[in-house]
């Protein structure tokens, strides 16, 4: 347990902002494999789904630490965050189109 609400504020922005870092370097990577044409609108759907997920959870957040307490809600939202690690592990390791460097601001030397 964390023993100032300064300790949690910083916990919880590192882990959020590592997880939230993971997904988008994902994004960078995946979507140029199956998007050519139209990168652009692909990337700004898939990115925009990031910031709706945030809107979405946090109603729900609110209604699982009022229905279960606080540390149910942490049990049930570790739960749906178990279950993407198939989706996302699925999609890891098909390739269908070589990458380049330049893509998702990567320059290639």
């Amino acid at each position: 347990m964390a023993g100032s609400l300064e300790v949690l504020y910083v916990t919880y922005g590192l882990c959020v902002g590592f997880g939230i870092n993971l997904i988008l370097s994902a994004d960078c990577t995946i979507i140029p494999q199956y998007f050519n044409k139209k990168l652009p609108l692909a990337s700004g759907i898939a990115l925009s789904g990031v910031a709706l997920g945030q809107l979405v959870f946090a109603p729900v957040d609110e209604f699982l630490v009022n229905k279960y307490g606080l540390n149910g809600a942490f049990l049930v939202l570790a739960a749906i965050t178990l279950h993407a690690i198939p989706l996302g592990k699925d999609s890891m390791y098909q390739s269908p189109m070589p990458i380049t460097g330049d893509q998702c601001g990567v320059l290639s030397l």
